[in-house]
């Protein structure tokens, strides 16, 4: 699998938006080519289509699913047999192993990724692993996330450390220097 061109975002909040305007800005998707998920309508870059069913028709080449985590059953609920058989599913949930997503949706490739804010100017984080994925949707997958800023696999033992870390330390970085600006 080269880089996916068409891609359905299931949620699109602060993290998957982040991810969606570089992807655009970068040239990696355009717009056209992405159908957001949403609970409700959001300001999304020029082009991008959103809705609260999936759209009839083709497989797009990958699935990224940007929900809670807590929402999982509830959404492979509502998905799950529609996004049957797509090429490569990334999940941004923190704390869903591969296995709780393989038992709730059947998609030919599965890969965990765990980015941070940045990589909404292209400066971000991205933690990927797999223990199913081939080499084919591992690139595919790298290569998406590529424009998003530095990637890296990890092993599946330090994935929670990456979330805790990559994912939460900006923010932790932020905190602390407004603590630093209080106290002045």
């Amino acid at each position: 699998m080269s880089n996916p061109k068409t891609l359905w975002l299931i949620g699109c909040g602060n993290m998957a938006g982040a991810m969606l305007r570089r992807w655009i800005a970068a040239g990696t998707v355009r717009g056209a080519d992405v159908f957001v998920l949403n609970r409700s309508d959001r300001e999304l870059p020029d082009g991008v289509r959103q809705g609260r069913v999936l759209p009839d028709g083709a497989l797009p080449d990958a699935v990224m699913l940007g929900v809670k985590p807590q929402q999982i059953d509830q959404i492979a609920e509502q998905i799950a047999e529609r996004i049957a058989g797509v090429p490569l599913l990334v999940s941004i949930l923190a704390g869903v192993e591969e296995a709780a997503l393989a038992a709730r949706f059947d998609c030919r490739a599965i890969i965990r990724a765990m980015p941070n804010l940045p990589v909404e100017i292209g400066k971000g984080v991205v933690a990927l692993h797999s223990d199913s994925a081939a080499a084919t949707a591992r690139a595919g997958a790298e290569a998406l996330m590529a424009p998003l800023g530095l990637v890296e696999w990890v092993d599946v033992a330090r994935f929670d450390a990456v979330t805790a870390l990559a994912g939460s330390g900006p923010a932790f970085v932020y905190r602390f220097i407004d603590a630093l600006a209080a106290a002045g």
